[in-house]
């Protein structure tokens, strides 16, 4: 894993145009934005953007912690925030295969995956599917110190 991400940084540094904007940078000022939002469902960016090797055609993954899903819905309603509902089949611990869901939202020109796992999840994590290792994620102060102090996010979110 850890080959493939420094072959893709190395493909974004050869082929990036010269002095284009780090599309990683955008992305994690949106996510720091989107967890601000969620603060109370103790979010977590994964993917691409936890690994570094995010582009300017990355969306955003968030993992959510809740007691039911309904109570993300309440605060999508709360905010105003339109979103589709979808599921995701993640894979846990022992090989084990479980259904749950997402709602995708827009955040300015970005796609946001909410993903909202059970309180239980906690402690046996998604697995990345090529390692069976649990998914790396940020939370919001390890994706601020990525940021930069200097460099505070501006809302998209409609705050």
């Amino acid at each position: 894993v850890a080959e493939v991400e420094a072959a893709w940084a190395e493909r974004r540094r050869l082929f990036a145009p010269a002095g284009s904007a780090d599309p990683a940078g955008r992305l994690r000022r949106t996510a720091l934005d989107v967890m601000g939002v969620f603060a109370d469902f103790d979010p977590a960016v994964g993917g691409g953007l936890a690994a570094g090797i995010a582009d300017a055609h990355s969306g955003i993954g968030l993992r959510l912690y809740a007691d039911a899903p309904e109570h993300v819905v309440f605060r999508l309603l709360d905010r105003r925030i339109d979103w589709q509902e979808a599921e995701r089949r993640l894979t846990f611990g022992g090989g084990r295969r479980e259904v749950r869901p997402v709602f995708r939202l827009r955040a300015g020109d970005v796609e946001v995956d909410l993903v909202v796992l059970r309180p239980a999840d906690r402690s046996d994590p998604p697995r990345d599917p090529a390692t069976g290792r649990p998914q790396s994620a940020l939370g919001p102060a390890e994706l601020r110190a990525l940021v930069g102090a200097a460099d505070q996010p501006r809302s998209v979110m409609g705050r």
